[in-house]
């Protein structure tokens, strides 16, 4: 057997005996191949023990060992059966910046690199899958960094590298790495970039779809592009969280956000997207103390598509202008503005008590509501009777709402006097205009 490069740089392990190389397989832990004359696996090492004597490296010379063998293979490319495809196999690089000795840097354990930069110069085949491992240390880049465009795995094992930038074009999993620099992701594909623990110090782009998880984001801003999906997941943020567009969707959960270090908004949605929030613990310059910014800003967020929080504790609040929010109520927030904000976990019909005039009543009841939204259904036990058509009735102060009939042979017909009727529950319902009075006293 031989293994050997044919003109497009494909790697072949082929029979000599034949006119053209034998196409060939193996599994990513490379423990069995497949031949295409041999419908069974047939074990590596039985393989590679039949015909150990014309195993031959390029240049002629054979493999010391089985495990030589197995470290080149790593970095081939083999013939699939089935389609022709190429089956990618992944390549591992080692970078060690403490070592200071003098040696032909090739990437490998014995002879690592030692900056990140001379690594990704190392990767001109845009077909692999490359693993990065990171010796821990400190590392310092003069020139902004580009990855190449290809998936590349990271092991920063707490490392910390300082460069002016760095722009990744392709997806990625990096693990544990401290960044000093701004950041940019231009990837805009589906799949799922990851990243775990560490953190980023600096201005950060997110586009495409990133997965954050336990990562310190000690950065200015973070700013989340046009048709980007990412999550952010028991984070924490020294930083404003922003959208830069309205086709922005950001996932927040259980992630704690620290006061920025300029008057600012936690989380901006200003300029559109909508926000899945699910846990957070929100701080910003307080008012009290001449803070001029809400926790959250969804005054630009999508008047269509609900933004979702829930388990949210802000110290200024939530300011929704026009946006469509739905709101649970394990919220903790001392002022929660806007037009459309939707209650959830509320009871089905609340219940509470009346007050005000006959022909002005009002009712505070056990309904967690920041407006009146069409459906909303309350009771509550009126302290007067009303004497005239059409009274008025104002649900927890936001605002006085003309009663209609809400049953009987003309739903649209107006309330009379005597249809509420003091210490008699009043069953109402929001209709989107007007309150309807679902049980009128004076209905035969």
């Amino acid at each position: 057997m031989k293994f050997y490069k044919d003109s497009l740089g494909v790697w072949w392990i082929g029979n000599r005996s034949y006119s053209g190389p034998i196409t060939a397989i193996w599994n990513e832990s490379k423990t069995h191949v497949r031949l295409v004359n041999n419908s069974s696996a047939i074990p590596f090492d039985t393989l590679l023990d039949a015909d150990v004597a014309d195993i031959q490296k390029e240049n002629g010379d054979s493999y010391a060992d089985f495990d030589e063998l197995m470290a080149a293979c790593s970095d081939f490319f083999v013939k699939a059966l089935s389609d022709g495809g190429m089956i990618p196999v992944s390549v591992s690089i080692y970078i060690d910046g403490n070592r200071t000795d003098s040696y032909f840097q090739k990437g490998t354990i014995a002879k690592p690199f030692k900056t990140l930069s001379a690594a990704f110069a190392s990767i001109i085949d845009l077909t692999k899958t490359y693993i990065i491992n990171i010796i821990s240390g400190s590392y310092v880049e003069e020139e902004a960094l580009n990855t190449p465009a290809v998936p590349i795995v990271l092991y920063g094992n707490r490392s910390t590298i300082t460069c002016p930038s760095i722009t990744m074009n392709a997806p990625y999993s990096i693990y544990d790495l401290n960044m000093i620099g701004d950041v940019v992701y231009t990837y805009i594909g589906t799949t799922r970039s990851l990243r775990i623990g560490g953190s980023l110090v600096g201005n950060v782009s997110v586009s495409g779809f990133e997965d954050y998880k336990s990562v310190n984001f000690s950065a200015h801003t973070i700013t989340v592009q046009g048709n980007s999906n990412p999550l952010f997941s028991h984070c924490t943020f020294g930083s404003k969280l922003r959208s830069a567009a309205a086709t922005t969707t950001i996932t927040v959960n259980d992630c704690s956000f620290s006061r920025p270090t300029v008057d600012d908004y936690n989380i901006d949605m200003s300029a559109g997207g909508n926000l899945v929030c699910k846990g957070a613990l929100l701080e910003n310059k307080p008012y009290a103390s001449g803070g001029t910014h809400a926790n959250i800003n969804l005054s630009g967020a999508s008047t269509t598509n609900p933004s979702l929080l829930s388990g949210c504790i802000c110290g200024n609040g939530i300011t929704a202008g026009n946006a469509y929010v739905i709101v649970g109520d394990d919220i903790v927030s001392p002022l929660i503005t806007g037009t459309y904000i939707i209650p959830i976990k509320s009871p089905v019909i609340a219940f509470g008590i009346g007050g005000g005039t006959a022909q002005a009543q009002t009712a505070t009841v056990a309904i967690v509501a920041y407006s009146y939204i069409p459906g909303m259904r309350f009771m509550y036990i009126p302290t007067q009777t009303n004497t005239a058509i059409n009274p008025t009735i104002n649900l927890n102060g936001l605002g006085a709402k003309t009663a209609y009939r809400g049953c009987g042979a003309n739903p649209v017909a107006s309330v009379v006097a005597g249809d509420i009727l003091a210490n008699v529950p009043c069953d109402c319902l929001y209709d989107g205009t007007y309150i309807r009075i679902m049980n009128p006293q004076t209905l035969s």
